[in-house]
């Protein structure tokens, strides 16, 4: 046991080495203090060096293949800790003299750097947490994500079940900045903006849209003539898609599916053809599996002189997932003479969108 002493001359490499060869056993420096009555007891492994002009004070952990370090690099000045044997080299790890501020990463750029925070913790919450504990106006707390510039990769984070799926939310650095949440039903390893399916963006100057929301229009190719007049019912035969974002309308039933429960916005035009003075009544309807919607006129007051006329629609209705919703009319009063005006978007078209 060495007490109050210290090894200390001007020598160069002065070392003080503790080696053992044993098999099975254990080679430990050890600084201690046994008192347990005095706060002012402590023990301390004091590293220092002359000054910002001298070398490094570090610790050095070594397999004899694979190297780390902790300690000082005093060219910054900073606390670093990073593989290899001195803290002037690659680092992990560094907090700057100049306040409380860390950094995660790594300065050989031959991998992909990591910081992990996890265990098992069964019943329990693994919470990464930033906090600013002072109250003054512009103390902030932040966590964030960013690179360099525009040849750079995307900023983002990631969430991810296991290797089931992952969401993402970030900046595609590579589609004018916007800011997007995507999926990926892989999950990963690493989701990015710019990769998997797009769910939701937003461009730089505001503008937000959601590729895939729930949203159609359709309208009728051709004439369909004396299809009512005598109360039939007649399904308007939108066979033609202008869009159908999310492909929840079949343009050969000519339905529209709900592919999840909430407020849909459904709209329809009609233009009917071949209206006499004897047709008296006419319905214009939204059918869905949770109720009818409906207008009503007189064709024959609406009509022109060559028996045409436009109707029109618009409801917000609810709809469950898998709920339907199609769009007819039928006019009465008279015979099966009345048709319905098909051949362009300007005829009878009909549309919808998921509100909420």
């Amino acid at each position: 046991m060495v007490t109050n002493n210290s090894i200390n001359n001007t020598v160069a490499d002065n070392d003080f080495s503790v080696n053992r060869s044993t098999a099975g056993t254990a080679t430990v420096l050890s600084v201690n203090h046994s008192d347990n009555t005095n706060t002012s007891s402590n023990a301390v492994l004091d590293l220092t060096v002359g000054g910002t002009s001298g070398g490094d004070a570090s610790v050095h952990f070594s397999d004899g293949t694979n190297e780390f370090y902790v300690g000082l690099d005093t060219s910054t000045p900073s606390f670093k800790i990073g593989p290899g044997s001195s803290p002037s080299g690659s680092y992990f790890f560094e907090r700057t003299a100049n306040g409380w501020q860390y950094f995660f990463g790594s300065n050989a750029g031959t991998t992909t750097n990591q910081f992990q925070f996890g265990s098992t913790n069964a019943g329990k919450v693994n919470l990464l947490k930033t906090y600013n504990n002072s109250t003054t106006a512009s103390s902030a707390a932040q966590m964030a994500s960013w690179v360099e510039g525009a040849g750079s990769a995307d900023p983002s984070i990631a969430f991810r079940i296991g290797s089931i799926s992952a969401n993402c939310m970030g900046i595609d650095n590579s589609d004018a900045d916007k800011l997007k949440i995507t999926y990926d039903s892989a999950g990963g390893p690493f989701p990015s903006p710019s990769g998997g399916v797009t769910q939701w963006e937003m461009t730089t100057a505001g503008e937000r849209t959601m590729p895939l929301q729930p949203a159609f229009l359709a309208y009728m190719s051709a004439n369909a003539p004396n299809v009512t007049g005598d109360g039939t019912y007649y399904t308007i035969a939108a066979n033609t898609e202008i869009f159908d974002q999310n492909a929840d309308y079949d343009n050969t039933t000519y339905t529209f599916t709900a592919p999840v429960t909430g407020r849909y916005h459904l709209n329809a035009i009609y233009e009917l053809s071949s209206a006499t003075a004897s047709h008296t009544d006419g319905q214009y309807r939204i059918v869905t599996s949770n109720g009818d919607y409906y207008n009503t006129d007189s064709p024959a007051t609406r009509k022109i002189s060559t028996g045409g006329y436009r109707e029109n629609i618009s409801m917000l209705v609810d709809m469950d997932a898998a709920d339907t919703a199609s769009f007819s009319t039928q006019t009465s009063g008279s015979t099966k003479t009345m048709g319905v005006v098909g051949g362009s978007r300007e005829a009878s078209v009909i549309s919808g969108y998921l509100v909420c």
